[in-house]
């Protein structure tokens, strides 16, 4: 296996902390990549979906879901590969040339798919729009924030902030810098630092203006096991009002995980955005 990726889909919007959920695998080997959904109504993964692909690899970090559809990036960020559960069907989408560079899918309120970029201290926010007629894939650029006046430090990091990651639906983005992870309201255009950073040096240890890679940024809700309220009360009851929350709500409780390949991942709560 060259490379490969995972993404969690829930059944049921309504009742996604406790109800079904599919787990999408894609793996690249040779000229192949396959598709397995797990699903836990059954147990059990069912039969792959096989697709060729044109000598690419799955870059690791968090895919996006939009509706009933899993979106992964390539390593070179030139496409994503768009898997639909429902029709099994595997399509490319090239990405704008201005993407090249590491960077994050994400969704946007307004139920649209997007991603997010930094370069040369300013972060990048693109959104697609596929027309109905003829499927033709348009990307706009809604936005560019400036991230040296913004960041606390700005004025004294060496190397552009660095993508690390996002909170879907919600208009949030992670970057890393010298200095430590910042979230970056992408509505109130306000920054907070929420943990000290750790930089990954490429190989020739050169700043592109892309900034370095840093550990990926896996945001994720609290959530409430009934078995465990006997034991934890307090925080049971915690982790039920969390997990209860409406997607439209941005006060709920966030932790961030820090993930690479090369080492384990690291739990650390954000707290309330």
């Amino acid at each position: 296996m060259v490379s490969f990726n995972a993404t969690v889909l829930c059944d049921d919007d309504d009742a996604c902390h406790h109800g079904r959920f599919r787990v999408v695998f894609v793996g690249i080997c040779n000229d192949d990549m396959s598709f397995y959904v797990y699903s836990s109504a059954t147990g059990a993964w069912g039969e792959p979906t096989i697709a060729q692909h044109p000598r690419d690899i799955v870059d690791m970090v968090p895919p996006a879901v939009l509706g009933n559809a899993a979106y992964f990036v390539s390593r070179l960020s030139t496409r994503m590969v768009k898997y639909d559960l429902g029709t099994r069907h595997v399509s490319l989408i090239d990405l704008p040339p201005t993407s090249y560079g590491r960077i994050m899918l994400m969704t946007t309120d307004r139920g649209r798919l997007g991603f997010a970029r930094t370069e040369d201290f300013r972060l990048y926010l693109w959104s697609m729009e596929v027309d109905p007629q003829d499927g033709v894939v348009v990307w706009t650029q809604d936005r560019v924030i400036q991230l040296r006046n913004l960041l606390t430090a700005g004025d004294a990091l060496l190397s552009s902030p660095g993508i690390a990651g996002c909170v879907n639906g919600l208009g949030v983005v992670f970057v890393g810098t010298e200095d430590g992870y910042f979230t970056i309201d992408t509505v109130s255009g306000q920054a907070r630092k929420v943990g000290e950073g750790v930089v990954c040096r490429k190989e020739d240890d050169v700043d592109y203006g892309y900034g370095h890679d840093y550990y990926t940024v896996v945001p994720y809700t609290s959530f409430y096991f009934p078995a465990m309220r006997a034991a934890f009360t307090g925080s049971a009851q915690v982790g039920r009002s969390v997990a209860t929350g409406t997607k439209s709500q941005s006060n709920f409780t966030i932790h961030m995980k820090l993930e690479d390949m090369c080492c384990r991942g690291v739990a650390v709560e954000i707290g309330n955005l």
